[in-house]
């Protein structure tokens, strides 16, 4: 068996989108925090968010519910509907004030695959990424 060097190690690449600039400094921090070899892409709209995943194919994607140009509903529908034919879909993380059970049950229909209740924590973001990119 052949062990993986650290420079082996493929480094996550992941998309976040949001479109509050704090929000989007505190998840960037805490993402460089838990993955510090990641590598970061950030999307301010939906429109972005869509545009970014097609050039970089992101590991995952960290998607923020509400945002201008093109909700991030939009935006999951265009990345899903783009991914109908890939065996292997992109796992996204819908980021979210939204606790209600039936905005919860529509993001899992559009494909999500983890809800993110906002504000969020360290050890939340943790435990939600790990199901998805092991630990570099």
């Amino acid at each position: 068996m052949k062990l993986k060097k650290p420079a082996d190690v493929k480094k996550p690449r992941i998309l976040i989108a949001e479109d509050i600039k704090n929000n989007m400094i505190i998840t960037t921090t805490m993402l460089t925090t838990l993955y510090p070899g990641a590598v970061l892409s950030e999307a301010y709209n939906g429109e972005e968010a869509v545009s970014l995943y097609k050039r970089m194919k992101p590991d995952l994607i960290l998607m923020d519910i509400s945002m201008p140009k093109k909700t991030g509903i939009e935006a999951i529908e265009e990345i899903r509907e783009h991914e109908s034919d890939f065996v292997k879909k992109t796992p996204i993380l819908a980021l979210t004030a939204e606790t209600e059970i039936e905005g919860v049950m529509r993001y899992i229909e559009l494909g999500v695959n983890e809800i993110i209740a906002k504000p969020t924590t360290l050890e939340t973001l943790k435990d939600k990424l790990s199901k998805f990119i092991p630990k570099i």
